[in-house]
């Protein structure tokens, strides 16, 4: 990864690893694939760069207002798929699922990669480009995986207490006992998150409480969590008694 220092006029580039293109022809440098994968590679380096710089420079310094929703929620694990520390600094400590800015200590492990394009029985031998891929890029840059244990956590609770409904009288209410509520804010549920997303929306242990910004986002929501499950688990999980799959529009 390109190296990146602050100084006191924030973030700088060392002037080395600033490559400008000239008037040298491209097909004169790439002679094979493997250059190929090579270029694109630092050009990804370089987009990383430049978004870090861009996040913390003027994104991480946006200020933010608590908003009474989360006051109301106060969750028990924080999973977020945001690159700032916006949460963090605003509520309290959370996992960083594709990494972080780079911090004062010159540390960062931003991701930013893309979803599986491989059918299963190429996934295997066709391998020459996944260096690109998210879940790749995870393991590289070394991110956290609690949310794995909350995962497990989750099903085993759900497992123990939850064959029976805690009651009968409002089934709009009462849940199965040992059920775990999900909240999703501010992520568009898109497939390149796939792997970590569906497993919490499948989960027979989960209420999946989705928040939109508005009608026209809460359809994009919906059609996403089909491509990250299938239409069948959304049906199921909706129509369950007590619903098992909401929706709630910020914006009326």
């Amino acid at each position: 990864m390109n190296k990146r220092r602050r100084g006191n006029n924030g973030w700088k580039r060392k002037k080395e690893d600033i490559k400008l293109e000239d008037n040298r022809s491209m097909f004169n440098e790439i002679k094979s694939m493997k250059d190929v994968r090579k270029k694109l590679y630092e050009d990804l380096e370089n987009i990383i760069c430049a978004l870090d710089i861009y996040l913390s420079e003027f994104v991480e310094k946006i200020k933010v207002n608590k908003l009474p929703l989360f006051e109301k929620i106060k969750p028990d694990f924080i999973l977020t798929f945001n690159y700032t520390n916006t949460y963090e600094r605003t509520y309290n400590s959370n996992t960083h699922i594709h990494g972080k800015i780079t911090d004062k200590n010159n540390k960062g492990n931003i991701v930013l990669g893309i979803d599986e394009y491989l059918d299963k029985k190429d996934q295997t031998n066709k391998v020459n480009y996944t260096i690109f891929k998210k879940f790749v890029q995870r393991i590289r840059n070394k991110t956290r995986n609690d949310y794995k244990q909350v995962l497990n956590n989750i099903e085993k609770i759900y497992k123990n207490k939850g064959t029976t409904y805690s009651g009968i009288f409002d089934l709009d209410e009462d849940y199965p006992d040992g059920i775990s509520f999900v909240y999703v804010f501010g992520h568009s549920l898109d497939i390149t998150d796939k792997d970590i997303l569906s497993k919490f929306i499948k989960s027979d242990a989960t209420v999946v409480q989705v928040y939109c910004h508005d009608k026209a986002s809460e359809g994009m929501a919906i059609e996403n969590i089909i491509r990250l499950t299938d239409e069948d688990t959304l049906v199921e999980k909706y129509l369950s008694k007590p619903t098992k799959m909401k929706f709630e529009t910020i914006r009326k």
